[in-house]
């Protein structure tokens, strides 16, 4: 079944992490087939971590923004997940 809510969920210790799942985002394994770095396709972006994630058919069905414990330190960018090509 398909949510049509917006759901928010949040963690923190090094890290802290708010996932977005979006209306169409469906909790199983596999739905995101494709994650996209938001630096990775804005020019000299500035601010937090931001992946998109898409689904097969290439909608957007979850955005995950992470930050810095300290709140200042840039998130690392290594992460196997993320793909450019959208």
């Amino acid at each position: 079944m398909i949510d049509r809510k917006i759901r928010v969920k949040t963690t923190g210790r090094d890290f802290h992490t708010a996932y977005v799942a979006l209306p169409g985002h469906r909790s199983e394994p596999g739905i995101v087939s494709k994650t996209v770095d938001l630096a990775s396709i804005v020019t000299n972006y500035k601010g937090p971590r931001v992946l998109l994630d898409f689904s097969k058919d290439h909608k957007l069905i979850g955005i995950e923004i992470l930050v810095s414990g300290d709140g200042g330190t840039p998130v690392p960018q290594s992460d196997s997940r993320t793909d450019s090509r959208a």
